[in-house]
């Protein structure tokens, strides 16, 4: 078995790291900002009328 190392394609030389003052945060902030935005998004399509109820 060979044990030759190859350049990865992801990686080049154009390939520039992220700056200190570019905004940057994880998934997971994304994931609850997306479902904090569906939750009132429900709430303002939501609407309300006592005949729609429990049908």
């Amino acid at each position: 078995m060979d044990s030759t190392q190859k350049t990865s394609s992801l990686v080049t030389d154009q390939t520039v790291p992220i700056r200190n003052d570019q905004f940057q945060f994880q998934t997971w902030h994304l994931v609850v900002l997306l479902i904090i935005a569906a939750v009132v998004i429900k709430k303002f399509v939501y609407i309300k009328d006592k005949t729609r109820n429990d049908q």
